[in-house]
């Protein structure tokens, strides 16, 4: 039997990795390593959440480890990673965290593998694996700033604000360039009383920490 650490950190690289055989050297890793054994996986409740859970069937049969995989609501799925992190004692092996809202938590307290020593040891991650083929912001990303790498990166969640062109136009608006340009403009175009909003955003609590925190940050 391996440890417990030693299964989280290696199911994590394990399941960032292709399930498909016949690669290029792909045919001469040990996918078996740990058959038999089991890992638990706490996912936020998202689509890229329902997609791991449609190909786990494909991770076990490619790995022989059974998993048990369970999605909560991220106002859930956050505060309950963080306490069980901090106890010392997780009901889970895997997690799915937001960088951009638990990096900064999760790397102070050193509650995660440190994933280097897997990604560098070939008996633990296939050879097709390549870190460096994720663009340089993810990989920015799922590094903390000791330089550790307590996780891996599986989406890139971009900001971008869309825009009604037509209430523009009648307002003869054009598209702001700054934050105090979409402030100025968002009092111009508010209209609560039409059902109209100047600005609008992900506003539950917890979710919406990347909306005031690029807006925070934006302004540093």
């Amino acid at each position: 039997m391996i440890g417990r650490r030693t299964l989280l950190a290696s199911s994590a690289t394990l399941l960032a990795l292709p399930a498909i055989i016949g690669r290029a050297g792909a045919e001469t890793f040990d996918w078996k390593r740990f058959k038999g054994q089991k890992i638990v996986v706490s996912l936020t409740k998202n689509p890229r959440a329902d997609n791991l859970q449609a190909h786990q069937k494909e991770f076990e049969e490619l790995t022989g480890i059974r998993v048990e995989s369970e999605q909560m609501s991220e106002q859930q799925q956050r505060p309950k990673m963080v306490m069980e992190l901090a106890s010392g004692n997780p009901s889970f092996d895997v997690t799915h965290y937001s960088l951009h809202v638990s990096k900064r938590v999760v790397g102070v307290g050193q509650w995660l593998e440190d994933l280097r020593p897997y990604l560098a040891n070939a008996a633990l991650t296939a050879p097709d694996y390549d870190w460096d083929d994720m663009s340089a912001g993810e990989l920015r990303a799922a590094t903390q700033p000791d330089g550790r790498i307590d996780s891996l990166p599986v989406e890139t969640d971009v900001w971008l604000i869309y825009y009604n062109k037509q209430i523009f136009a009648d307002r003869g608006l054009a598209f702001p360039q700054t934050f105090d340009d979409v402030l100025a403009t968002a009092r111009k175009i508010n209209d609560p009383a039409n059902g109209v909003y100047g600005f609008v955003a992900r506003g539950v609590k917890n979710a919406n920490v990347p909306v005031w925190t690029s807006l925070l940050l934006g302004q540093a």
